[in-house]
């Protein structure tokens, strides 16, 4: 039995079309049709803004925000995280967070891999790391520890951040 059936709500119907719109935009840019899922990112993100509603606006922003990184467009992925974190802030929508952090930290990273911006993502990744683990977000606490990992193997520093590291997939495999 469903749900909910298309037609029943026009209003909703535009929500859920225009989330639609942004996860075919990303998977678009996923496939390497960069530019074109990019626009259905931006087409999707507006519809839903015209509606008037901020729920789920900080996940959407990170799936545009995901996609400008992975093409390249360091400053728009930079801006769009911003107003994910501001959105989240301002609506107390915060399932999304510790993606978002971990996304600033890759964007860190992404802007030039000096001491500075090393230390910015670390930040990032530990604030990920502590969120996900907060909101008890098994997968996200594992994202946000491969990530410290990554960071940390560059740098020849992986003791702490491989015990994290095992410890974040054993919570994802032993499941709920």
């Amino acid at each position: 039995q469903l749900l909910y059936r298309l037609g029943e709500d026009p209003y909703r119907d535009r929500v859920m079309l225009a989330w639609a719109r942004c996860y075919e935009g990303w998977a678009m840019v996923e496939q390497g049709h960069g530019p074109d899922g990019i626009t259905l990112l931006r087409e999707g993100l507006a519809t839903a803004t015209a509606t008037g509603t901020r729920v789920f606006a900080p996940h959407t922003l990170s799936l545009l925000a995901k996609a400008q990184l992975r093409l390249g467009l360091v400053d728009d992925a930079r801006t769009t995280t911003d107003e994910a974190l501001e959105v989240s802030r301002q609506t107390g929508e915060a399932f999304d967070l510790p993606e978002l952090h971990r996304l600033d930290g890759e964007i860190h990273i992404a802007d030039g891999d000096d001491v500075e911006a090393c230390q910015l993502a670390r930040s990032a990744f530990e604030q990920a790391w502590r969120i996900a683990n907060e909101q008890d977000a098994a997968q996200l606490a594992l994202r946000a520890a491969m990530s410290l990992f990554t960071l940390a193997r560059r740098h020849g520093t992986t003791t702490e951040s491989a015990r994290r590291l095992r410890d974040a997939r054993a919570r994802v495999l032993e499941g709920p």
